[in-house]
């Protein structure tokens, strides 16, 4: 029997981290693991910031460091390629994905992708978040209007009022 898609996305919560084994690297089109942190629904596109353990690729002042303590119900992963090895991973606010109800169900059903929850991230972290976001990110004029509304929509509870400041609603 197969599972129903909505049971299938009822999975997907805001604050859980998952591994994406086949997410395509932009730059140079090879495949690999990119763990994703899920935030919010907007309409039918599940966003995700995409973390990185690379700090150089990172925006400093989007940035926040989140070490592996700070992580709740790690899951171990494959034994010849455990989730979160690295001590520290970067979550740039820039950096974020959102993907189409469809693909992400393809994605979660693919067994050769295996789209997996991995943690959830501690409350005392997703509030440093949502504060970098709501707080210095709209401040800044490098990042367009349009990107903050994505963001703060994926991230944020009070995005209406968010969009509203930004003219966006």
């Amino acid at each position: 029997m197969e599972i129903p898609d909505a049971l299938i996305l009822s999975r997907i919560k805001k604050r859980n981290l998952y591994a994406d084994e086949g997410s395509k690297e932009l730059s140079t089109q090879t495949t690999k693991r990119k763990y994703k942190l899920a935030g919010n629904v907007i309409l039918d596109n599940y966003f995700f910031h995409v973390l990185t353990t690379n700090l150089d690729s990172c925006k400093k002042k989007l940035t926040i460091s989140i070490r592996k303590e700070q992580w709740d119900e790690i899951i171990a992963g494959p034994i010849d390629n455990p989730y979160l090895q690295e001590d520290v991973s970067y979550c740039d606010l820039t950096k974020y994905e959102l993907l189409e109800l469809h693909k992400l169900i393809q994605k979660i059903k693919d067994e050769r992708n295996k789209f997996s929850y991995v943690a959830r991230l501690c409350l005392i972290k997703c509030n440093e978040l949502q504060e970098l976001c709501d707080g210095k990110m709209m401040a800044l004029p490098y990042i367009s209007d349009e990107a903050k509304g994505i963001i703060a929509m994926g991230m944020l509870d009070n995005a209406d009022e968010i969009l509203s400041r930004l003219g966006l609603n």
